[in-house]
């Protein structure tokens, strides 16, 4: 469905986000069906670990990972 919507114009990229304490199987990263653009791995985040994120997302983070 969302690679349905991606392949419309409604979505630009896919972005899977994974908030897991533990590992998590990735198959579906590399299978063109689902059409995902990037996967962000985030573990437990902390207090502002969302907030980050989301510059991340939209742009405002910092290019050289300082």
């Amino acid at each position: 469905m969302v690679k349905e919507q991606k392949d419309n114009g409604v979505f630009k990229k896919v972005i899977v986000l994974i908030n897991a304490p533990t590992t998590v199987g990735m198959e579906f990263s590399t299978n063109k069906d689902y059409g995902v653009d990037a996967v962000v791995y985030m573990g437990i985040p902390g207090y502002y670990s969302l907030t980050g994120l989301c510059n991340v997302l939209r742009g405002y983070g910092e290019k050289d990972g300082e």
